[in-house]
C-alpha cells in the first residue's frame, strides 16, 4: 500500500497536533476543505502551497513522499507500515507513535489529535 498526498497531509496535522479546523483556518479555507484533502478529495497547487509553508515541509516530500520531509532539522514523520505482511513492523509503528506521545505529553506539547 503506497502513502497517499492525503495521508502525507494527515500524517503532518496530526505531528503538529493540530485539529482540521486549525489548519482550515491557518491556510484560509474551511474545515470541510481539509477533511476533504484527508479523504482523498485532491489539493490544489495553491493549497498545497500553504500546507507546505504551515507546516515547513518540502513540497516534494507531500507530493512524492520521496527526499526529506521537514525544512528544518526535526526527524521526518514516523509513517505507517506500506504493506501490512510485516506484523511486526506494524506493531513496532505502534509502539513509536506511543513513546512519542508519552514524550510529547510529559514536555507539555499534550496529546495528539483524534
Amino acid at each position: 500500500m503506497q502513502i497517499t498526498v492525503s495521508q502525507r497531509i494527515k500524517i503532518l496535522r496530526k505531528e503538529a497536533l493540530e485539529g482540521q479546523q486549525d489548519v482550515a483556518t491557518a491556510i484560509g479555507v474551511s474545515k470541510m476543505a481539509i477533511s476533504a484533502i484527508e479523504r482523498g478529495g485532491g489539493v490544489s497547487p495553491e493549497n498545497l502551497k500553504k500546507l507546505s509553508e504551515h507546516f515547513r515541509v518540502n513540497t516534494q516530500w507531500i507530493t512524492s513522499g520521496t527526499g526529506k520531509c521537514y525544512k528544518d532539522n526535526r526527524p521526518d514523520p514516523i509513517l505507517p507500515s506500506e504493506t501490512v505482511a510485516d506484523p511486526w513492523r506494524d506493531e513496532a509503528y505502534e509502539n513509536m507513535k506511543s513513546e512519542r506521545d508519552r514524550l510529547r505529553e510529559q514536555s507539555g506539547r499534550g496529546e495528539a489529535p483524534p
